[in-house]
């Protein structure tokens, strides 16, 4: 993965995950305080219904209180009753009054009893007068102390109809005489509406419902659209303990809904907003530091492969800039110490060519010195066989003076190898041309030349040695092989990346690691008195001149193989002589 990249996803990490972990803290921090909110809106709910049902009974029992203490009518009524005589146009009037005071206090149901149970006037069914009710003289008894819930039957239109209802009573009492005042209000939607009244917000909802929690009086289908809401039921408790009805509350939180997802849209727009700003911002950090340093470390690889010309051009500031300076400046000390190194290399180097020389010389020198004292010696003392000494000492001194002769024109070779020339080549051409000529020989010398190499720019008659000094130094490590299989050399070429790889593989002895740590040292030699050990010394300078490289891999037993990889390119196409 590629430094801006990672440095692009390392900082979008770094600022998405705590964003993506503030909108979820935030979201749970509003539901929370949502669910709070909803919690307490239902609990101080409850309780001001709670409240609100008490002062509705207490205002029944007032109002109805003050009917039984204070009504003129009733009073004279007591009175006319007190005295002896018919009392019918007085039950008659009773009558009237209960209706009247019925419709004025909003009574659903009104009814005058005596104290033996006799119905003596009822608002909401008037057809019971003058027949005793045991039961709503009960009712009466208990609602006096306070109110309670029962149910009552009306007569209508529509026939008699039994609904829940609230009902309170009071005594009247004057002249000795005693009437029971029984009055409720159907605990229907009217009273639901009054107690959600006192909510004073219309989010809240009042539901009255019977012992089988069903609502009484649900005309307009709220309870139904209350479903989805949370619900709390209060219970309704009679003087007995029995609770008929309960009181079922329920919050709309539709609008604290809205509120919510409206806040939380935002707080998403807003956290979205942050991350793209982020990631832009992020990526033109990343463009900006990562760029120099992929530049950086692309011209680092290619530092590491020699090109110590090299300098990053890039404008960056702060540690980033340091960096390329000091990488910029690296560079050119890394030149010129290569150069100081390469210097005291040609100079380490000659001075062990010199002393090699100096060594190869010499040994020539003294049986050159010993052959012509045997000769003086033997001309002095006029020897018979001075002709025969003289024959094999001119002879000795002749091979010496060969060797000699070698000696120089191999050292003048290297001393004096020439700059390639270089020219297009196809290397299948020319391995084959090389190889061709080690044709009918003892050593088979096999070629493998794919199709398809690319062509190389190189000195042709340059490369031909290259061929021929490995071609025969591998025909010489498996001459005398006499197990099987039989001796064999192999020359293969392959393409590369950037150019062409030449190998020759043989299957000799191999050699050991101290030999192929030197092998291309000038003047090192594994064939004793037949090579100068410049062969491969020459080798190794033609392809570092041709910027390329060549590489040894033995195994021991088995056999070496040398590699020599070339550019496409090339070297440069000057063509001067190295002193």
């Amino acid at each position: 993965m590629r430094l801006q990249t990672s440095f692009f996803l390392a900082f979008a990490v770094a600022t998405t995950l705590p964003m993506a972990i503030t909108a979820l803290v935030t979201r749970e921090l509003i539901q929370s305080e949502f669910s709070d909110y909803y919690e307490q809106r239902l609990e101080w709910s409850t309780t001001v219904v709670r409240e609100a049902y008490a002062d509705l009974v207490h205002d029944e029992q007032n109002q109805l209180a003050g009917l039984c203490a204070g009504d003129p009518f009733l009073d004279a009524a007591l009175v006319r009753l007190a005295s002896p005589g018919p009392v019918p146009q007085i039950r008659e009037q009773l009558q009237a009054w209960a209706a009247r005071q019925a419709s004025a206090l909003h009574f659903d149901t009104l009814d005058v009893l005596s104290p033996d149970s006799v119905v003596l006037a009822s608002a909401h069914y008037p057809g019971r007068r003058g027949e005793p009710d045991r039961r709503a003289l009960e009712l009466a008894e208990q609602a006096t102390a306070r109110a309670l819930l029962a149910m009552v039957t009306r007569h209508g239109p529509d026939g008699d109809t039994s609904a829940l209802t609230l009902l309170t009573a009071c005594r009247a009492q004057q002249a000795g005489q005693e009437l029971v005042v029984l009055g409720g209000r159907l605990a229907g939607q009217s009273v639901a509406r009054r107690i959600a009244s006192r909510l004073g917000e219309g989010d809240v909802f009042v539901f009255v419902l019977d012992e089988a929690r069903r609502p009484i009086d649900d005309i307009d289908g709220r309870w139904e659209r209350s479903s989805r809401l949370r619900r709390v039921l209060v219970p309704l408790v009679n003087p007995d303990g029995s609770a008929p009805a309960q009181l079922a509350i329920a919050v709309d939180d539709a609008r604290e809904l809205r509120t919510v997802e409206r806040l939380q849209v935002a707080t998403l727009a807003v956290i979205a907003f942050g991350v793209v700003i982020s990631w832009l911002l992020g990526m033109v950090i990343a463009r900006r530091i990562g760029r120099p340093l992929a530049r950086l470390a692309g011209q680092a690889a290619a530092v590491s492969q020699g090109e110590l010309g090299l300098q990053v051009d890039v404008k960056a500031g702060g540690e980033v800039g340091e960096l390329v300076a000091a990488f910029n400046k690296m560079t050119v000390d890394l030149r010129e110490s290569r150069s100081r190194l390469v210097q005291a290399e040609r100079i380490a180097a000659w001075r062990d060519i010199a002393r090699r020389i100096a060594h190869e010389i010499k040994n020539p020198l003294f049986p050159i010195q010993t052959s012509i004292e045997t000769m003086r010696k033997a001309y002095r003392k006029q020897l018979p066989e001075f002709e025969e000494i003289f024959d094999e000492s001119t002879l000795m001194i002749l091979e010496e003076v060969e060797r000699l002769k070698r000696i120089v024109t191999e050292f003048s070779r290297f001393a004096r190898l020439p700059k390639p020339a270089p020219e297009a080549l196809d290397v299948n051409e020319l391995v084959g041309s090389v190889a061709a000529l080690y044709g009918g020989q003892a050593v088979e010398v096999a070629t493998d030349l794919p199709d398809g190499l690319p062509q190389i720019n190189a000195d042709r008659e340059q490369l031909t040695q290259v061929l021929h000094n490995l071609i025969q130094n591998a025909i010489d490590a498996v001459s005398g092989r006499t197990r099987d299989p039989p001796a064999r050399v192999e020359v293969s070429a392959r393409a590369t990346s950037g150019g062409v790889a030449v190998s020759v593989r043989d299957n000799g002895t191999g050699m050991d690691p101290e030999t192929v740590e030197r092998i291309f040292e000038p003047y090192f030699t594994t064939k004793e008195g037949r090579g100068t050990g410049l062969g491969l010394a020459i080798v190794h300078r033609i392809v570092t001149d041709h910027e390329g490289s060549i590489d040894v891999r033995t195994e021991p037993g088995r056999g070496s193989t040398f590699t020599v990889c070339l550019t496409v390119e090339g070297p440069p196409s000057s063509r001067a002589s190295v002193p």
